[in-house]
């Protein structure tokens, strides 16, 4: 079986309209596909959900023994999700027509991914429709497989 993929792609977040833009003005982000074996570096297991902690105190004796903490933690739920920023780190090679402006009217030109985690958080939902993408993404270009 053949199975056809991308190696790159480019991601137009939708956030602020971004998409009804011109082409030439659109927000994009220039970006490769994780291998499986670097995907595996952004999962991990968030031991400390608020259910989870609210079960734990639920349970908890002060004379448990480790074992019994242990067996109890066990119990409590656990999520398994990926670290978005880790891998939008990782894959975003190229970022176009970002641009900030501070009071003093200087133009700081967001063009790599670490000039856009190091700016000032004024575009949260835009970091999160990135990071959204960059979990859900696949480098699989057809569905006919």
């Amino acid at each position: 079986m053949k199975i056809h993929y991308k190696k790159n792609d480019i991601f137009i977040p939708e956030w602020n309209d971004n998409k009804k833009l011109p082409d030439g003005e659109q927000i994009k982000f220039h970006h490769r596909f994780l291998t499986t074996a670097e995907r595996k570096q952004f999962i991990y297991v968030a031991e400390h959900t608020q259910g989870s902690v609210a079960k734990f105190a639920s349970g908890y004796k002060e004379d448990m023994t480790e074992d019994e903490q242990t067996a109890l933690l066990d119990k409590t739920d656990r999520k398994i999700t990926q670290d978005g920023a880790g891998i939008a780190r990782c894959i975003v090679a190229k970022i176009e027509n970002l641009e900030i402006e501070d009071e003093a009217g200087k133009i700081l030109k967001i063009d790599t991914i670490e000039k856009f985690y190091n700016a000032p958080d004024i575009f949260p939902a835009l970091r999160a429709e990135l990071e959204g993408m960059c979990v859900l993404m696949s480098a699989r270009a057809d569905s006919k497989n």
